[in-house]
């Protein structure tokens, strides 16, 4: 019999032992050890298997039951972020920032399925010809999604985006060269203080990452929500809710939005309200709860700078709202106090490339002053000049601030 042919058949008689033996809610490990030593047994049947063969058919087919397949290796990789599987035999995985072609290989087209809708299934999640992708967050902490023809040109492809096994902090940030000391402690001192904050940039530039280790500063007796698309977040807070977004079932019904979250999120009595990402209308109601005492709040939007994300913020409110940009931009000026822009730079580590604050209205734009800046022929970071305006607030409030950095020529270091 054709190997290909001995590990489906294989496959078969062990997934339909463990349906026999109620198996599937079992523990990882309890069930593995009982497919090991199921397969040994089967295996007997087949004497001219080698050692080498006999081991690699056991490791993959309770990789394939019991885990992810020929994914493992990668998910058990501290190193890698991202999985990407164009096609069942083109992986890339992206480490320390950069993509690379994986050795990585799906026995076929079949294969990949499978292990698709293995994912789907225990994310409680359909995937098929009717509900061709699917976006799941995973139990093993991992978001994953998935797509299969005729959606998927080129045959079945995949996408997961791996997380920290703990939340990285600012240290650990600055550390690793993606803002500066001075950056960290303007950020400790607006998470503390209460500032409203936008994180903004591409995808995987590292905004989710950075808001959590802000998220370090809140004070332990604060009580936060976080609204999600996918519950990624990790915040370092005990008195925390955590609200997730839900999809329409196969009939189109019983969807459940950001904007459903927000509104109800107010009746939770959060001090401060964390949006994961803002995508849509849902935008009128975070800068709503931002103007009205929910001070302090957080969130993400994919941009490609400050004034854009504020350009882009304005239109999101917009959304069916009826509301003139005139109103909205008031709001936005009185509600975000400083947008926080990261990058991945051509090396691949990323960085916060500016921090800017929101400096009021002129005329009928929102105005913004740069207080950071990565100084790109440089690769440094360096403050402005720029007084800040939050630093102001708090030395009013009688409440000592750190200087923001060395002064560029001619300025004195935190100049009024």
């Amino acid at each position: 019999m054709p190997l290909d042919e001995m590990r489906t058949a294989l496959h078969e008689r062990l997934l339909a032992d463990v349906e026999k033996h109620a198996l599937a809610g079992q523990d990882r490990a309890t069930v593995r050890a009982y497919l090991e030593e199921t397969l040994a047994g089967y295996l007997r049947d087949y004497p001219l298997l080698g050692q080498a063969e006999t081991e690699q058919i056991v490791r993959e087919l309770c990789d394939d039951i019991v885990g992810f397949g020929p994914l493992e290796p990668l998910l058990q990789d501290p190193h890698v972020t991202d999985i990407m599987v164009n096609r069942h035999d083109l992986v890339y995985v992206q480490r320390h920032g950069l993509k690379t072609e994986s050795s990585i290989r799906f026995r076929n087209e079949t294969h990949l399925r499978y292990i698709i809708a293995r994912i789907a299934d225990l994310a409680g999640r359909r995937i098929d010809a009717a509900t061709p992708m699917v976006d799941a967050r995973m139990p093993q902490g991992f978001r994953a999604h998935a797509a299969l023809p005729p959606v998927a040109v080129s045959g079945p492809c995949l996408a997961i985006r791996l997380f920290p096994a703990s939340p990285i902090t600012l240290d650990a940030l600055v550390a690793g060269g993606a803002l500066s000391a001075a950056m960290a402690a303007y950020l400790t001192g607006a998470v503390r203080h209460r500032a409203n904050l936008l994180f903004t940039g591409g995808t995987g530039a590292g905004k989710t990452s950075l808001m959590n280790a802000c998220a370090a500063s809140i004070s332990a007796g604060e009580r936060v929500l976080t609204i999600e698309e996918a519950a990624e977040l990790r915040l370092p807070v005990v008195n925390w809710i955590r609200w997730e977004t839900r999809p329409p079932n196969i009939e189109g019904k019983g969807e459940i939005t950001q904007t459903q979250l927000l509104r109800n999120a107010l009746r939770q009595n959060p001090d401060r309200i964390i949006v994961g990402e803002v995508r849509g209308g849902e935008a009128l109601d975070m800068l709503q709860a931002m103007n009205t005492g929910h001070s302090g709040s957080m969130s993400t939007l994919h941009a490609s700078g400050p004034v854009q994300a504020l350009d882009r913020l304005e239109l999101l409110a917009r959304w069916n709202s009826g509301l003139p940009g005139d109103v909205v931009r008031r709001m936005i000026a009185a509600s975000i106090e400083a947008v926080v822009h990261l990058e991945r730079l051509p090396d691949g580590r990323r960085a916060v490339v500016e921090i800017a604050e929101v400096a009021g209205m002129s005329g009928d734009a929102v105005q913004t002053q740069t207080l950071f800046r990565f100084e790109r022929p440089e690769g440094a970071f360096a403050w402005t000049g720029i007084p800040s305006r939050l630093w102001q607030r708090l030395r009013r409030a009688g409440i000592p601030v750190p200087a923001l950095g060395p002064a560029p020529a001619g300025r004195p270091a935190n100049a009024p």
